[in-house]
């Protein structure tokens, strides 16, 4: 199997570089309002898109701004075949079109994951509010078609503090926020939001949030069913080179190749705002931060208050599909935007090389080593870059081949390689002002 070269592994050799990220586009329609009961306040965060022959199905969230999700929480199926969009609240009846049994009396249900293992078995995990006495607990329910569903098992985690069930099983508090892969071995990752505290007149205490001496941290939890968790461990927290105010509100995940790319909820609670941070993972378990800051600009009003970003990121070729909630709501629901609070379901895509990028300057990157083993070899940069690229030993100090690469205009430069150059271990050394994005190896 091939693998990706991020940019961040290459040595700089001289001059200076930073690490960047390329151009997201946008999508102004993405699942847009259709339905009166929408009302503006559904949200793809998380959601699955799960796609069928002839079809592709979302399943969402909706819970209006003024009303608790206790009261007012509810999933939304909508179903795309052929262009058109057909939309369908979920119902307690076990005959309707989509419908979930087996609930908690007087609960409701909010952020649904959907994973199907085959046609006929389906899974949702998916949070509940509500009930008597109140709970707020993740759950799983089992269907044969991804439409009629019946609650199944114990609940996998609790809200901590809002379930008072938590505060005797720590090893399955949660802060919500979760989403759930299956990998291609068929094991399961967790990723959820959970929190730690600190005391007024800690910097980190922010008494405008509506959870002031609360900081919420990234936990994983790891399961071989996804039924039966390990223990969680804490895989990404603020630390002394980050801003006080900051936190982490949710991990959205995307696998490709040897690498894990995570989506980061990067609440700035001073702000009452969320923005996107990007991370990746050998592992799932040690986690890199080579931006540590927003890497998803908020342009306009809709979306000045944050973005969340949907579990289910996806790729079509070399591009990625980013479903993401825009809100022009303050975290706190004290200030908003435009006439009212709303929230909005987008799309933003960028090319999967660009997600991370090094910008260098007056000097050099020295890749690591590798060894050719096809007769060509893709690199990304910008269209009007022009660096020079020496192939170098496994050494780096006999070059064998020296040349300069002048990009297309989506910034790919194709490199074939003559026949002296296979299965040898090599070195990259790229030279002048250029951005590199990741490369296949």
């Amino acid at each position: 199997m091939s693998k990706l070269l991020l940019p961040f592994e290459w040595q700089l050799l001289g001059g200076t570089s930073k690490n960047v990220v390329g151009n997201w586009q946008r999508e102004e329609h993405f699942l847009p309002q259709t339905e009166s009961w929408e009302d503006y306040d559904t949200t793809v965060f998380p959601t699955s898109i799960i796609r069928l022959k002839g079809a592709t199905r979302y399943y969402y969230s909706i819970c209006p701004w003024n009303q608790s999700e206790a009261d007012s929480a509810n999933m939304v199926l909508a179903e795309d075949g052929g262009g058109q969009l057909k939309k369908y609240l979920l119902s307690k009846a076990p005959a309707a079109y989509f419908s979930l049994t087996g609930m908690p009396k007087n609960s409701r249900p909010i952020q649904p994951v959907v994973i199907r293992l085959a046609d006929d078995d389906w899974r949702m995990y998916f949070w509940i509010h509500g009930g008597t006495p109140h709970m707020c607990r993740f759950l799983m329910a089992q269907s044969s078609n991804g439409l009629n569903w019946q609650v199944t098992g114990e609940p996998l985690l609790y809200h901590f503090p809002n379930d008072a069930e938590s505060v005797s099983k720590p090893r399955q508090a949660s802060n919500d926020a979760t989403t759930v892969y299956r990998r291609h071995d068929g094991t399961y990752e967790f990723y959820s939001a959970a929190k730690t505290f600190v005391k007024p007149g800690s910097p980190h205490y922010i008494e405008k949030d509506h959870a002031g001496g609360c900081i919420r941290i990234l936990q994983r939890w790891t399961s071989a069913d996804g039924q039966n968790l390990s223990d969680p461990e804490v895989i990404l927290a603020p630390d002394a080179q980050d801003p006080p105010d900051l936190q982490f509100y949710y991990l959205s995940c995307l696998e490709i190749k040897n690498y894990r790319f995570g989506f980061v909820g990067r609440y700035r609670a001073d702000e009452q705002r969320t923005y996107l941070e990007l991370v990746y993972s050998a592992n799932g378990s040690h986690w890199e931060r080579p931006f540590r800051d927003s890497c998803f600009p908020l342009q306009s009003p809709e979306e000045a208050f944050g973005i969340y970003a949907a579990a289910s990121i996806c790729t079509d070729g070399e591009t990625i599909y980013m479903p993401y909630s825009a809100v022009n709501v303050s975290h706190n629901q004290s200030e908003h935007t435009e006439e009212r609070p709303k929230r909005r379901n987008r799309l933003a895509t960028i090319p999967m090389p660009q997600l991370f990028g090094r910008q260098a300057s007056g000097g050099a990157l020295l890749s690591p080593p590798w060894r050719i083993l096809e007769k060509s070899q893709t690199l990304f940069f910008n269209p009007s870059d022009k660096p020079k690229l020496e192939i170098l030993d496994s050494f780096g100090e006999e070059v064998l081949l020296s040349l300069e690469i002048q990009p297309d205009e989506n910034g790919k430069f194709q490199l074939g390689y003559l026949d002296d150059l296979l299965n040898r271990v090599v070195r990259f050394k790229l030279s002048g002002d250029f951005t590199l994005y990741i490369m296949e190896l």
